[in-house]
Formats: C-alpha cells, sequence, structure tokens
C-alpha cells in the first residue's frame, strides 16, 4: 500500500521543473489601457453593452441583478484591479473578457470613475 504512495510522491516531486501555468497571458495590456484617454459616452455604451445585465447602472446591489454594485468598488480598487477583473474574470459570476479591446476599457474606466466616484471637497 505504501508503494502508490511514494510514487505519487516522486512523480510531483519529479514535476515541480515543469509548472504548466494553465492561465494564459491577458490579451490586453493593462499599461497600455492606463495611458489612454478614456472617453465617457462611449464608457457608457461599453457598460450598457457589456456590463448591465448583471451590474445596476446606478453601481448600487440591486435585487434581480446577480452581480454586486461596482461603485464601492471603484472607490476602494485601484483602475489596474478594475481591469484585471473585467479580462479576467471574478469566480463564480463574472466571465472572463468581457472586455477586451483597450480602447473599450479605457472608456468603461472613465465612465465607472465619472459615474460612481465621490466628489472630493
Amino acid at each position: 500500500m505504501r508503494l502508490p504512495a511514494l510514487l505519487v510522491a516522486l512523480l510531483l516531486g519529479a514535476c515541480d521543473d515543469y509548472v504548466i501555468d494553465s492561465k494564459p497571458a491577458s490579451p490586453v495590456d493593462i499599461d497600455a489601457v492606463l495611458a489612454l484617454d478614456g472617453d465617457v459616452t462611449s464608457g457608457e455604451a461599453v457598460f450598457q453593452e457589456h456590463c448591465r445585465v448583471c451590474h445596476d447602472v446606478a453601481g448600487n446591489d440591486k435585487p434581480g441583478k446577480p452581480g454586486p454594485g461596482l461603485a464601492p468598488w471603484v472607490e476602494n480598487a485601484t483602475e489596474a484591479e478594475t481591469i484585471q477583473v473585467i479580462v479576467e474574470g471574478r469566480e463564480p459570476l463574472m466571465p472572463k473578457l468581457l472586455v477586451d479591446d483597450e480602447q473599450q476599457l479605457a472608456d468603461l474606466l472613465a465612465w465607472m470613475a465619472q459615474a460612481w466616484s465621490t466628489p472630493e471637497g
């Protein structure tokens, strides 16, 4: 009975040098997105097309919408974190690559920032 366990341990140990990254490289360059000027009007259209089915346009939690309100996210996450979630998805419901065009991502970020950021004052 110990032989199978020993064999598994040896095989797993041998695999350390051959770690396979099961997550494909992102097709989106986050730094490139952050360098772009986003268009608020276009960003709202991106939200309407790709996001509103699951997320409330006002940024709040809303019954009947499976996604959380995004206004608190915009307040607390960096733009790079936001891009990463949009591109890579988030378990259990957020699919990956809903938006994979760098200009559309920049536009979406611009709209989200305008729509949901708390004015400083």
